[in-house]
């Protein structure tokens, strides 16, 4: 089984920008996977239909990027 590169700091930052505008939370943009920031991503992944993971896969990057 391979292993999912982790998510870059820039990836994470503009995930919690993202997560902030669309009402996730109040995520400093810190580029750090903490726990307010899981607690977002399983939140919006929740929101959307995705697998529950709280980490920044594929397709939970691409959802995000998808929204405005």
């Amino acid at each position: 089984m391979a292993v999912a590169p982790s998510p870059s700091k820039d990836q994470v930052r503009a995930a919690q920008e993202a997560l902030t505008a669309l009402g996730f939370g109040q995520l400093k943009p810190d580029g750090m996977m903490g726990p307010g920031t899981r607690r977002a991503i399983e939140a919006f992944e929740r929101a959307k239909g995705l697998p529950i993971t709280g980490g920044l896969g594929a397709g939970t990057l691409q959802a995000l990027q998808a929204n405005p």
